[in-house]
């Protein structure tokens, strides 16, 4: 299994960077984990849109799901209709991003399970500002990527037996608020066992320094592709 980071900020780029977007290949199956600002532009080196099997959305926040509005573009003009799988949605602007004829949208719920050629999807519910759901990739390896969320046992079910935690955990010691903090990626690792790779980095801090000396945990690096 591999895992290219696409984009790693939120909830706004750096300079030159790009939010939430992750492409997760095993076999002949790509998904796209998020869509946020800057991803599409990066997907293109990686691999044609039309190559996609799906698009998981997390959840609707703009930093996670801005750029399927120009990709739908793409698609229009390519003929090419791309599944999107995403938690129940009713507001502006999910109706914004979803209601597009060559998107096939799949809605999904905690618990749920989807088979997908080579992998299998596991939608798992978080704790944070709006509905989110984790996805576990399962193939020859596991990934688990928990989209936006503030510590809570969920996580450690959810993590448990991965290979590779894609976590939002790169917010600085102390913090308060639905992410998880850096101090938080070592209690992950310390609780399960599961190597961590911390995203959803502000652009203001960068949590890679405190995790030099830590074992099983660093910070997502931009444009890497990851051997899982």
């Amino acid at each position: 299994m591999k895992l290219t980071v696409l984009g790693k900020y939120g909830p706004y780029p750096k300079s030159g960077g790009a939010c939430s977007g992750y492409l997760v290949e095993e076999g002949d199956t790509r998904i796209l984990c998020d869509i946020g600002t800057g991803v599409l532009a990066r997907l293109f080196k990686a691999c044609s849109p039309e190559c996609l099997d799906a698009l998981v959305l997390t959840h609707f926040h703009y930093d996670h799901t801005s750029d399927l509005l120009p990709l739908c573009y793409w698609l229009e003009q390519n003929n090419v209709t791309l599944k999107v799988f995403a938690p129940p949605g009713s507001g502006a602007w999910e109706t914004v991003l979803l209601d597009h004829p060559n998107l096939e949208v799949v809605t999904v719920r905690d618990g749920e399970t989807v088979t997908l050629k080579d992998v299998t999807l596991r939608f798992l519910q978080m704790r944070h500002a709006v509905n989110n759901l984790a996805v576990r990739v399962e193939g020859g390896k596991t990934l688990l990527y928990t989209g936006d969320t503030a510590l809570c046992p969920a996580v450690f079910d959810a993590a448990s037996g991965a290979d590779l935690v894609l976590a939002d955990c790169s917010k600085p010691e102390g913090f308060c608020g639905s992410h998880m903090t850096v101090v938080d990626a070592l209690t992950i690792r310390r609780r399960t066992g599961v190597r961590v790779l911390a995203t959803h980095q502000s652009p203001e801090y960068d949590p890679e320094p405190y995790f030099r000396d830590k074992t099983g945990v660093r910070s997502a690096q931009e444009e890497i592709l990851y051997e899982i």
